[in-house]
């Protein structure tokens, strides 16, 4: 059996660590996403939820990477596709070394050493609005692989099959989508490295303030209730039990 409030309790510390990081080095970062919403509505995690999701602009982001390898501390590591070579690795996780976290759909991209429970880092790009459907649109052909761990249907897995030669000209549509960016844009976007296309407007970021999650206080939006409107629509209402599910297939602990 999961042993799911200990791995959460784990989860905090990762982020109190990133956090103390992000503060020395004036590092721009916000809890973002399903964690937003659980600070929001449940003064914490979503009772289901195991995974924590911050958000930095990229010029924050490719500062953190810098420094994180070298003051995380011993009981942590930096794991994204630069570091560790994976090519599943969609963005940077921050894990926890003696844990072992296996997600659903990825049991064999757990190479030991790099799979223990983690933080998720997400950067963010500036766009125009008028942008952000070509923008999202590119992204979709960039992800399409026949090598993806896991698809959802038959329909999935066969378009990815049938388009697999668009990775020959991958590069193209990173050049098309870092093209459409613009430092002065109104909307911040997930980054050209996450399948997601979730953005929101810009101007309901800053300045960032605090908010209570597991009775801390970390970094969020200053219009944080409007950014889980735009992602969430009726962000207080609660999903069908049938669609509450973890990410987690296991998670164990070394002592």
């Amino acid at each position: 059996m999961i042993d799911l409030e200990r791995a959460k309790t784990v989860m905090v510390k990762i982020l109190l660590n990133i956090d103390s990081i992000c503060q020395k080095h004036r590092i721009n970062y916000w809890i973002d996403f399903g964690t937003l919403l659980g600070a929001v509505r449940h003064n914490g995690f979503i009772p289901w939820d195991d995974d924590i999701d911050i958000t930095m602009p990229r010029e924050d982001y490719n500062r953190f990477l810098t420094v994180a390898q070298e003051e995380l501390g011993d009981d942590y590591l930096l794991d994204n596709n630069k570091y560790t070579r994976r090519k599943h690795m969609l963005a940077t996780k921050v894990r926890h070394k003696r844990s072992v976290y296996v997600e659903h759909g990825f049991e064999e991209d757990q190479p030991a050493g790099y799979n223990g429970i983690f933080v998720d880092i997400f950067p963010v790009d500036r766009i125009s609005k008028k942008n952000v459907k070509k923008y999202n649109y590119l992204r979709r052909l960039y992800h399409i692989s026949p090598f993806k761990p896991k698809y959802k249907s038959v329909k999935t897995r066969t378009i990815n099959y049938a388009l697999s030669f668009l990775i020959l000209i991958r590069p193209l549509f990173r050049r098309q989508m870092t093209k459409l960016l613009d430092e002065n844009g109104d909307m911040y976007i997930l980054g050209q490295e996450i399948p997601f296309p979730l953005h929101y407007p810009f101007d309901l970021v800053f300045p960032l303030k605090k908010i209570s999650f597991e009775s801390q206080y970390f970094n969020c939006p200053k219009l944080e209730r409007d950014i889980l409107q735009w992602l969430f629509g009726d962000f207080m209402k609660m999903p069908p039990e049938n669609q509450r599910r973890i990410h987690a297939r296991d998670i164990k602990f070394f002592d």
